[in-house]
């Protein structure tokens, strides 16, 4: 199935190519962990972007083990959205340690952000909150949320790409609805990419590993038809597919590569649409 991921492509001693590169900024799902897409990070780092991920202490898997796990609720989004930009802010003033050569590789004029469910909705309060951010990517969760209040659509006036995963049972379809409504409002331009046969973990490298990070991996019933069985898009495509996605979305708004997102080559059952224009 592919499910949970057991390794990665990365090399620790890897030596880093010349700088300056464009970074991105990763927002982990609620009781997850910084690597758990690691896998479409790694596809962006190896297109030359720096990529800045954070577990948001008291939010993690390892928190929600322990029964100590935050809510999800709008103070923690704010809680959230400090770590993301602690992490910006660290490479404009770098601490000790080797942040130094870190921010020697980023470019603080491209910075993009990027979060799967609880994530999806702090990237989208970065983006609204954070001029440094200039594309915003959130995957599995409408950025403005009616249970999680602090993002206007109407606000984010710069790229932006949603991901809706066809499903996913943890939004269920009233939140993939909210997606397709998200992506309809910005008044920049806004893409809605979405895929077939996915649920809420078939993103995330972590699918599988407990029972609640269980959708997105193997057999359950669609949403779209109760009571149709079906198997989950594994992560093993998905992962690959949201790497593929944000790449494109980000060597476009960040790079300037002209139609890079729509020229990409999606595979069946996966759509993308540009919702708001240019």
């Amino acid at each position: 199935m592919g499910c949970p991921s057991t390794a990665t492509r990365a090399d620790p001693i890897a030596e880093a190519a010349d700088g300056p590169f464009p970074v991105v900024v990763f927002s982990h799902c609620s009781g997850c962990v910084r690597f758990s897409s690691v896998t479409a990070i790694e596809r962006l780092v190896s297109h030359g972007f720096v990529v800045l991920a954070a577990d948001h202490a008291g939010d993690t898997l390892f928190d929600g083990l322990a029964g100590d796990q935050l809510p999800l609720n709008t103070a923690t989004l704010q809680l959230r959205l400090g770590d993301q930009q602690a992490l910006l802010d660290a490479l404009e003033a770098p601490p000790s340690g080797g942040w130094a050569s870190v921010a020697a590789l980023a470019d603080l004029d491209r910075v993009g952000a990027m979060g799967h469910s609880f994530g999806s909705v702090t990237t989208g309060l970065l983006a609204q909150e954070d001029d440094r951010v200039r594309a915003a990517l959130g995957v599995g969760a409408p950025m403005e949320n009616p249970l999680l209040a602090g993002v206007e659509m109407e606000s984010l006036d710069l790229p932006l790409l949603l991901v809706l995963l066809a499903e996913d049972n943890s939004i269920t379809e009233v939140g993939n609805e909210l997606i397709r409504s998200n992506a309809a409002e910005p008044p920049g331009p806004a893409f809605l990419a979405e895929v077939a046969d996915a649920g809420h973990f078939s993103v995330s490298d972590i699918a599988g590993l407990t029972e609640g990070l269980m959708p997105g991996c193997g057999e359950d019933q669609r949403q779209t038809a109760p009571g149709q069985s079906f198997t989950y898009l594994p992560p093993s495509a998905g992962l690959p597919l949201l790497g593929a996605l944000s790449v494109a979305f980000f060597d476009e708004h960040l790079r300037g590569e002209d139609e890079a997102l729509i020229r990409l080559d999606l595979p069946a059952g996966t759509t993308l649409t540009q919702t708001a224009p240019r």
